[in-house]
């Protein structure tokens, strides 16, 4: 499956997840996941040997785009091999992982499994204080965003 407005992040669904709901935009994931270069070297394990699973808030520039992209696209359960081409990972920078160096303009293969998620609430949930709080704190990181020059984020 393709994802992304791009289609250039792919997923292979190993292992179907349960239900029907996925993560939205701001909610908290916990995943287990084992992340490889194209010739098998991996730099990445989280989760595994008996370890706590990674957590992250989506769409909130904590981990790489592609990867926010695929959990965002999963089902509580799924197993999926997830793979991102340099554009929407690690760019044409270095970057030092906890178990190997990632050379610039490298694509990574994911091996992502999410293991819970808890949903951001929608504004239709929220009360009137709540959508006010909310708005002032999405303004806030629009004008953050704005000023690192992420327009399309922004917006």
């Amino acid at each position: 499956t393709e994802i992304g407005d791009d289609n250039k992040v792919l997923k292979k669904i190993l292992k179907e997840g349960e239900g029907y709901e996925r993560p939205n935009d701001g909610a908290v994931v916990k995943v287990k996941l084992i992340v490889k270069l194209l010739d098998g070297t991996v730099f990445l394990k989280k989760g595994h040997d008996e370890k706590e699973p990674f957590e992250w808030k989506t769409d909130e520039e904590q981990v790489i785009e592609g990867l926010d992209r695929a959990v965002m696209s999963m089902k509580k359960g799924e197993v999926a091999l997830v793979t991102i081409p340099p554009e929407h990972a690690f760019s044409s920078t270095e970057s030092k992982q906890d178990l190997a160096v990632v050379p610039p303009d490298s694509t990574v293969v994911y091996e992502l499994e999410l293991v819970s998620f808890v949903k951001d609430k929608e504004s239709w949930d929220m009360n009137t204080a709540e959508k006010i709080e909310a708005a002032g704190k999405k303004k806030e990181e629009g004008n953050a965003l704005f000023k690192q020059g992420k327009y399309a984020r922004a917006s």
